[in-house]
């Protein structure tokens, strides 16, 4: 959990990069070999483009670096103990991200941001949170940073194979049962990360179809949507290391995959049927008549009252028999 510490080193290929993300996911610690200073750079250099790494440094440099981290770790505190003064400089860091990036993270759990406030306390060998706040005015850099550690987008393809199968084999097929030849159905997926729920939902629906035997044209129009401009970039692209095989069948490489120099890139079919855009769930509206909505991986970041603000809005966006996937 938040003690595991992956430490990526000179190597070929982008081994790790699936071990950083569920670390970082579980707030703990990544660090990387500077790949300026590795005999093989792609290692470091994959992890560090999949990932916000904490401590990036020359091998040797590494281990008093982790040191002095844990030498300044914060004593991690339950949310209830957390208190007036820490709970004041949150409210100040808080309204810093707002007036820096124009996103409000008030209606996130606040114990998830204090974590990650305290990760980034750690690298900067800071002690106090109100050292940070004043840390934090006087470099807008570091305000940059935090936002993406609280946007930590930890998602691959097919994830929870039950899940996709039941979507393929009964949900989808009970969907486009009744429709007519030619019918588009819609799809929104907030909260995409990089791209990968959506390009399995694409990919799902497409063995459905053809399962099926459907001739008539019925298609989908999946609109994928996050907060990380980053992200978003990434997930255009669709672009993918070697290391998806860990979670895409052969069978699903070989149909829906071109083998490209940094990996696997989505083809053309299903890039063309998701449309990724910069979107804001709390302050921009919502994407409307929609078929199939999957949040798979938002909510649990966010507090009951925005939870339940945003399961209402989800209600609204879908048609009255939409599915809705949590």
């Amino acid at each position: 959990h938040e003690n595991a510490i992956a430490v990526i080193l000179s190597g070929m290929g982008s081994d790790g990069s699936i071990g950083v993300r569920a670390i970082k996911e579980q707030n703990g610690i990544v660090m990387a070999q500077e790949p300026s200073a590795a005999k093989f750079d792609s290692m470091p250099r994959n992890a560090i483009e999949s990932v916000l790494v904490d401590i990036i440094a020359p091998a040797d440099e590494l281990p008093l670096k982790l040191n002095d981290f844990f030498k300044h770790k914060p004593v991690l505190k339950p949310d209830h103990e957390i208190d007036v003064k820490d709970k004041s400089s949150l409210e100040k860091i808080i309204i810093l991200l707002r007036t820096h990036t124009g996103n409000d993270f008030s209606l996130y759990k606040k114990n998830t941001v204090y974590r990650r406030i305290e990760r980034r306390m750690g690298v900067h060998k800071i002690e106090r949170i109100i050292s940070y706040v004043h840390f934090l005015q006087e470099n807008p850099k570091e305000l940059d940073i935090l936002f993406k550690e609280l946007l930590i987008g930890v998602t691959n393809f097919f994830r929870d194979p039950n899940v996709w199968e039941k979507l393929k084999e009964i949900i989808i097929p009970s969907i486009i049962e009744n429709l007519q030849e030619g019918s588009t159905l819609r799809a929104w997926i907030p909260g995409c990360s990089t791209g990968e729920e959506a390009y399995s939902l694409a990919m799902v629906f497409k063995e459905a179809i053809e399962k099926k035997g459907s001739k008539g044209g019925i298609s989908l129009q999946i609109f994928a949507t996050d907060l990380d401009n980053d992200a978003i970039e990434t997930a255009r692209k669709g672009v993918f290391s070697a290391n998806i095989v860990a979670n895409v069948s052969p069978k699903r490489l070989s149909r829906f995959f071109v083998k490209a120099e940094e990996g696997y890139r989505v083809n053309t079919e299903i890039r063309e049927m998701v449309v990724f855009a910069k979107h804001n769930i709390i302050m921009h509206a919502p994407f409307t008549k929609i078929d199939i909505l999957s949040c798979r991986n938002m909510l649990i970041y966010m507090d009951p009252e925005l939870q339940k603000k945003l399961l209402g809005l989800f209600c609204y966006s879908l048609n009255s028999d939409g599915i809705m996937v949590l």
